[in-house]
């Protein structure tokens, strides 16, 4: 059920909530979508026919109401496309509705695909600098789309490397968690969401919880680092170091042109060893989480994404 149909018209439903277990839903694009932590029992009327089944509050659905296959399973519910009609049974009694209207597919997915294309061509296209000249401004721009696909709002993976985290001691430790302001908590758990959905973060079990900072970005989103300060007194000191200001500037000694590039999430495309991932833990809501990926916080952080 969409938030918005149940805040129109909770006062009318009458039914009753019961907690909601850590359930994760994906809508068919493959985004996360946010969840309320509390199930709802409504009553479904068919005719004569009353049945009272749970219900999930979605943020953001396309739809009002979503009947899925649970209940289609438990009213033993047949569609039949042919004559268009529902058939739902309860025991001894069943029900016959004609399905009178049909909606044409929304293409969700491709909608959302597109936009971020759009986008990112949109930029490519538009993209100027004062210091070049317009020719040398349509080739920038003719490089900049023959690598269109490296353009993403989204980590990606580097497949070629995993880091390994070495440690001195193995006895765990468990930090308390630090407090969440209450405005942030949704954000904080859409977050989340969208970490495990990319595979960054994984639901597991630790000896090492360390607590999670949550940073907030200029652009108005939000960061999950840790305060691994624990866990970095435990690590053993990595042998990389970022080159200094006279070894760059050498470099650019014959450059032509200068540019920058800047990775989203960078840490986050370097895969962490499955036995180093217990190392990279935290707790929020009761449920512990695992870093699949290097997290930000760690002093071993800058020198996996060198070696990667």
């Amino acid at each position: 059920m969409s938030a918005q149909f149940f805040r129109n018209y909770k006062q009318d439903l009458n039914g009753y909530a019961l907690p909601l277990g850590n359930i994760q839903l994906t809508a068919a694009n493959g985004k996360a979508l946010r969840i309320f932590k509390t199930q709802y029992f409504f009553n479904l009327k068919f005719n004569k026919l009353t049945i009272a089944h749970s219900f999930i509050i979605v943020e953001d659905l396309a739809w009002p109401v979503i009947i899925g296959a649970d209940f289609l399973r438990e009213s033993k519910g047949k569609i039949d496309f042919g004559d268009l009609k529902f058939e739902v049974t309860m025991g001894e009694q069943r029900v016959e509705i004609p399905i009178c209207h049909q909606h044409e597919s929304l293409g969700i997915a491709v909608c959302q695909i597109s936009e971020q294309e759009t986008e990112i061509k949109h930029i490519m296209d538009t993209w100027s600098s004062p210091m070049l000249q317009q020719e040398q401004v349509e080739e920038t721009r003719i490089c900049l789309k023959s690598a269109g696909r490296i353009f993403s709002k989204y980590p990606g993976c580097i497949d070629t490397y995993q880091h390994k985290i070495e440690i001195r001691d193995d006895e765990g430790f468990r930090r308390r968690s630090y407090p969440i302001p209450k405005k942030m908590e949704s954000a904080v758990q859409q977050k989340i969401q969208d970490m495990l959905h990319q595979g960054i973060i994984r639901e597991g079990i630790s000896r090492f919880i360390s607590p999670l900072v949550v940073v907030s970005k200029a652009n108005g989103e939000i960061r999950l680092c840790l305060d691994a300060r624990q866990v970095n007194l435990l690590i053993y000191k990595c042998a990389e170091a970022p080159l200094t200001l006279d070894e760059i500037f050498q470099k650019f000694q014959r450059a032509k042109y200068l540019s920058t590039v800047d990775l989203t999430s960078s840490f986050h495309q370097v895969k962490l060893h499955q036995d180093s991932q217990q190392y990279c833990a935290f707790q929020f809501m009761g449920t512990t989480y695992c870093f699949t990926r290097v997290p930000f916080g760690f002093k071993c952080s800058g020198p996996a994404l060198q070696r990667a």
